[in-house]
C-alpha cells in the first residue's frame, strides 16, 4: 500500500526531470540563436557614422565661426542703426537660421540615415549567421544583463558592418 502512494510523487518527479532536462538541451541548441549587441557602441564605432559626424562637425564649426566673425563685426560698428549695422543684423540672422537647421538635421535626419543602414546591415548578418533574434542593449533597455561569452556579438557585427560599408568582402 505505501509504495502505490509513492508512485504518483515519483512519476511527477520523473516529468519534472524529463521536462528541465528538455528545457536545458533547447537552451543549449538555441544558445546562438539569441544574441545581443550594444547599440550605442555599434552606432558609435560604425564607420560610417564617424565620417559624417566628422564632416558636420566641420560644417558646423565653419558656420559657426562666420556668425562669430558677423557678430564680431557688428559690435564694433558704432551706430547700430546704420545702413552698414542693418545689413550685418539681416546676415546675422540668415547665417544663425542656417546654422540651426544645420543642427537640426545632425541631431535628427543623419542619425536616422545611419540607423536605416544600420539595420540593413544587421538584418544580413543575422540571416547569414542563422540568429533568430538580435537584441540591442544600451545598459537601461529591456536586457540588463547576458552572458558576454556567449551572447554579445557586437564587435563581430562591428566588423561586419565595417567591412560591409566599406565594400571589402564578407567572410563570417
Amino acid at each position: 500500500m505505501k509504495n502505490l502512494k509513492t508512485l504518483p510523487i515519483i512519476n511527477t518527479l520523473l516529468i519534472l526531470a524529463l521536462i528541465i532536462i528538455t528545457c536545458f538541451r533547447i537552451v543549449n541548441e538555441s544558445k546562438n540563436e539569441l544574441v545581443y549587441v550594444d547599440n550605442v557602441k555599434l552606432f558609435n564605432e560604425f564607420n560610417m557614422t564617424k565620417e559624417i559626424m566628422s564632416i558636420e562637425e566641420n560644417k558646423m564649426t565653419l558656420r559657426k565661426k562666420a556668425l562669430d566673425s558677423l557678430l564680431g563685426l557688428y559690435n564694433i560698428v558704432n551706430d547700430k542703426t546704420s545702413i552698414q549695422a542693418i545689413d550685418l543684423q539681416s546676415k546675422i540672422s540668415i547665417k544663425n537660421e542656417n546654422l540651426k537647421t544645420l543642427q537640426s538635421e545632425f541631431s535628427n535626419t543623419i542619425p536616422n540615415k545611419i540607423w536605416s543602414r544600420l539595420n540593413a546591415y544587421i538584418k544580413d548578418y543575422g540571416k547569414q549567421k542563422e540568429v533568430k533574434i538580435i537584441f540591442g542593449i544600451s545598459g537601461n533597455g529591456n536586457i540588463m544583463y547576458a552572458d558576454e561569452t556567449n551572447l554579445d556579438v557586437t564587435e563581430e557585427l562591428l566588423k561586419y558592418i565595417n567591412d560591409r560599408y566599406e565594400g571589402k568582402s564578407l567572410s563570417l
